[in-house]
């Protein structure tokens, strides 16, 4: 997994320094890779940043326009069914009249003479008629929450629904919009996130670590379940926000509003952050009862954020996408106006950019998790171990658990004519080396069958008139290949050489049988 660490803390420097303003100034949070912690540490700070991602998720689907009643039946909903939110819309251009008006141009014409010494001006201007066509445009898109499939009206709730209509003038008589046309409708299960919602709508995650398929506190079931979860809102997020900006906000062409820094998340907390509580005054600060998170005396919960630093982030998280939304209510018009653009659409943007902004960095927070135990295993190793370097391994201690006969061999071997003549050459099957200069022979074990032990001879067609019988030295080999999970590993090939003023004849195929071969190169 690559990833770069620079980049993603100069990208959360500002979110740093804006926890250090909400928390009281005992506080000294730092990044978790600056402060000594356990490994139990690392699993913690996973699920920390989960919780506090879905706990902002939860709470801008309220701004969005949840309430607490529709939350209610949502997670009753789940009890038995899945729930999805969905939007859909649908929209009509129809026309209305035709008008006609005249246009001065502006340009003057004059012309000047005389006539029996009487001076005589004469001046124009030019007058275009234009024609324009007037069209009514008429749209509505709602926000749902949906039981199943939604197949019945008792199944569907309505978050958020909103009409609007809009004049079009154009130059020709054709249609400047669809005359009806509906939006196929986007659906994005919710239900693993209404899952992990209380009675209270609070958030409960953790991860579990006797599960035999956890590998550490990014690779493991309920971790990949939430990724999983957060991809499929992400892509629901930008379709809806696709939906706003290029096709409805265009109808509306001469607006004069502000509405990509207006209708932007900037400026809205995100309260997942891969943070510890670092020293103060050369001693580690303990969190004395802030809820059981850190306890006194104990290394590792000693630089856990207590109780009252996480309220305090989402509380802040709260109180920014709040001042955004009335904000951007006075930048825009009414949605009593009926305009395409107004500041329901801008509130509407703002909590699913925050939506993806939130999506995002949770991944991104697991991710440097991963990332900085990666790095704390590299340096306690010395280097990055490689399968190349699990194979140099196996092979070493090979030895010590092979007889000589028995253990793995180079696959390199002469090719002669008898025992009694110079090798005619080699044949081999190599494998790079970490770093691809040097190829080496692989290490295979092999079975060695010599002639007239009983061995067939073997027989190989040419064509269906004509076959070829064949005797000599015969090897089965194995080889035991070692790769690490997303890795290719080594490229390996097969090597023939023949020596000065030699030759002999490779074939590469498939034994058919005890007594068969079949030749495919």
């Amino acid at each position: 997994m690559h990833f770069n660490e620079s980049y993603f803390r100069q990208r959360l420097q500002a979110a740093t320094e804006k926890v250090k303003q909400i928390l009281e100034n005992t506080r000294n949070p730092v990044f978790a890779s600056d402060v000594h912690h356990s490994y139990d540490d690392k699993f913690y700070l996973a699920e920390l940043v989960v919780k506090l991602g879905l706990a902002s998720v939860v709470q801008t689907l309220r701004e969005l326009g949840f309430t607490d009643e529709q939350l209610e039946m949502i997670l009753a909903w789940s009890q038995s069914r899945s729930v999805s939110l969905r939007w859909k819309a649908e929209e009509k251009c129809s026309f209305v009249k035709e008008i006609t008006r005249e246009v001065d141009s502006g340009s003057r014409i004059e012309t000047g003479g005389g006539l029996g010494g009487i001076g005589i001006s004469l001046s124009t201007k030019k007058i275009t008629k234009i024609t324009e066509y007037v069209w009514k445009f008429e749209g509505k898109y709602d926000i749902l929450a949906v039981r199943g499939v939604g197949s019945n009206a008792e199944d569907v709730q309505v978050i958020k629904t909103r009409k609007y209509a809009q004049e079009l003038i154009s130059a020709s008589k054709n249609n400047p919009r669809c005359e009806s046309k509906v939006y196929p409708s986007s659906d994005v299960n919710i239900s693993w996130l209404v899952h992990l919602l209380d009675a209270s709508h609070a958030v409960h995650f953790s991860i579990d670590r006797d599960d035999t398929k956890c590998r550490t506190p990014r690779r493991n079931a309920q971790v990949e379940g939430v990724f999983e979860g957060l991809s499929v809102l992400d892509g629901w997020c930008r379709s809806l926000e696709k939906f706003f900006t290029s096709s409805l906000f265009p109808v509306w062409r001469d607006h004069g509003l502000n509405v990509s820094d207006g209708m932007s998340a900037s400026g809205v907390f995100v309260p997942a952050l891969p943070l510890f509580e670092g020293s103060a005054g050369g001693r580690l600060a303990i969190d004395g009862g802030e809820g059981g998170d850190a306890m006194a005396g104990d290394e590792g919960s000693s630089v856990r954020l207590g109780a009252s630093c996480v309220h305090a982030l989402l509380a802040e998280q709260v109180r920014s996408l709040r001042e955004r939304l009335v904000a951007v209510e006075g930048m825009f018009p009414a949605p009593s106006e009926l305009k395409v653009i107004s500041w329901a659409e801008g509130r509407t943007l703002v909590c699913l950019r925050h939506l993806l902004a939130l999506c995002e960095r949770v991944q991104a927070c697991a991710d440097f998790v991963e990332h900085m135990l990666r790095k704390q295993l590299v340096a306690a190793v010395g280097r990055e171990l490689t399968a190349a370097d699990f194979s140099s391994f196996a092979r070493f201690h090979g030895r010590r658990l092979f007889r000589t006969e028995y253990g793995p061999r180079p696959f390199c071997y002469a090719v002669r004519r008898t025992a009694q003549h110079s090798p005619e050459g080699h044949i081999s099957i190599e494998e790079a080396s970490e770093g691809g200069s040097v190829s080496e022979p692989i290490a295979t074990v092999a079975s060695h069958a010599v002639p007239g032990a009983g061995a067939a001879p073997m027989r190989m067609e040419v064509n269906a008139a004509t076959s070829v019988t064949f005797g000599g030295d015969r090897y089965l080999h194995a080889w035991l290949r070692h790769s690490f999970s997303g890795e290719a590993g080594a490229e390996a090939f097969l090597g023939a050489q023949a020596r000065q003023f030699s030759s002999f004849i490779m074939l590469v195929g498939t034994i058919k049988s005890a007594t068969e071969f079949e030749a495919k190169y």
